[in-house]
């Protein structure tokens, strides 16, 4: 239980790393201004409402383990991206690649406590499934 707990949790690694991304890379980015870094920065912001909006129908639709492992391709594309990103395009492709790492970030959580809560003993159900709280 603790195995399944901790693999559908690792969504939330990601989510952490999305969010704390920008402190680190914004620094070592050469010939970006105030404003396309504070782009940077915050359109993962803009991609967590559409995120929420399509996690409901989404778990209803694949059910939860589908869902977790359906999370990981706009997650992947997005670090993709941002891996990725050269002249002349670089800008664009890290906003993309910020966008959909953002909209992942919600994907990621929502269904990692309804399938830890599932599959987990009353004992444990409890402490397992707030390991995604973010």
């Amino acid at each position: 239980q603790l195995c399944f707990a901790a693999a559908a949790n690792l969504g939330a690694i990601s989510s952490g790393i999305t969010l704390g991304f920008s402190a680190v890379a914004l620094p070592v980015l050469e010939n970006v201004t105030e404003s396309q870094a504070s782009w940077i920065a915050s359109i993962t912001s803009i991609g967590m409402p559409f995120g929420c909006l399509l996690i409901g129908p989404m778990v209803d639709g694949l059910g939860r383990k589908r869902t977790l492992m359906f999370v990981n391709i706009p997650t992947l594309i997005g670090w993709i991206f941002i891996a990725t990103a050269y002249e002349p395009w670089y800008l664009n492709q890290l906003y993309a690649g910020r966008f959909l790492t953002g909209f992942s970030c919600v994907l990621a959580c929502q269904p990692a406590v309804v399938y830890v809560s599932e599959v987990t003993d009353k004992k444990l159900r409890g402490v397992l499934a707030t390991w995604t709280v973010i």
